[in-house]
């Protein structure tokens, strides 16, 4: 599987790569260090997985980097790294995590989402996989404003008839998400952790790590290897 890095400059997600992988990384205090992704081989349980350093999610004039985000949207799994040595980590994963919502990659099932498989035959058929809020009857009824008769309609979490537009109109995608809190050896480093981590939907683990001190590094592929759902 392959797992992508994204977050803000100076996050630490090079220096992560750096100590998880053989990959040779360029890291440095100054942001915007890193300007190409790179990729480099983790081994978990005897499983080799793919991680990749990117350049930060957002660019210095506050737009979302495209490239990142395609990356992200091709990827198995997305890490954001948010360091905590930042003046507001909570604002710093909010804004990553916005950027993904905003390019079409949701990155919580229990938040909401809806998968639309077109068919040739067998009507509409849906799968749910949470307490979508809207009916068979309303799904069928949406759709067929679209003039589709035949889908297979998977809804996670409490998924509205919006999420199925989107499903419609959008090339909108779920991705595998865990956030890495990267430098945890800087002073309460947990505490600043656990306050930034309070909005995340149960479905978006956490791990706190240091590349400085080997903390919590085994903890990054132990989560990765989970949500992949390696066999």
């Amino acid at each position: 599987g392959q797992v992508v890095l994204v977050g803000p400059p100076n996050s630490g997600k090079s220096s992560l790569v750096a100590r998880l992988t053989n990959a040779r990384v360029s890291v440095g205090p100054a942001p915007y260090t890193t300007r190409r992704p790179t990729p480099g081989m983790m081994e978990y349980m005897g499983v080799k997985l793919q991680v990749v350093d990117t350049p930060p999610l957002l660019n210095p004039d506050g737009s979302v980097n495209s490239r990142v985000v395609a990356l992200a949207r091709n990827a198995d799994a997305v890490a954001v790294v948010v360091g905590l040595d930042s003046e507001d980590p909570a604002g710093d994963l909010r804004a990553a995590l916005g950027a993904l919502e905003e390019r079409g990659i949701a990155y919580s099932l229990e938040k909401g989402f809806v998968r639309v498989e077109r068919r040739r035959d067998g009507g509409v058929v849906l799968l749910a996989r949470g307490r979508p809020r809207f009916t068979e009857a309303q799904l069928k009824e949406l759709l067929s404003t679209y003039r589709v008769y035949h889908a297979l309609v998977e809804a996670y979490g409490p998924a509205t008839l919006d999420d199925v537009e989107a499903a419609l109109l959008s090339a909108r995608v779920y991705k595998p998400t865990f956030v890495v809190f990267s430098k945890a050896d800087v002073p309460g480093a947990e505490q600043r952790a656990r306050e930034a981590s309070g909005a995340l939907p149960r479905d978006v683990p956490w791990v706190l790590a240091s590349s400085l001190t080997g903390t919590g590094l085994a903890s990054v592929g132990a989560v990765a290897y989970r949500l992949l759902g390696v066999k």
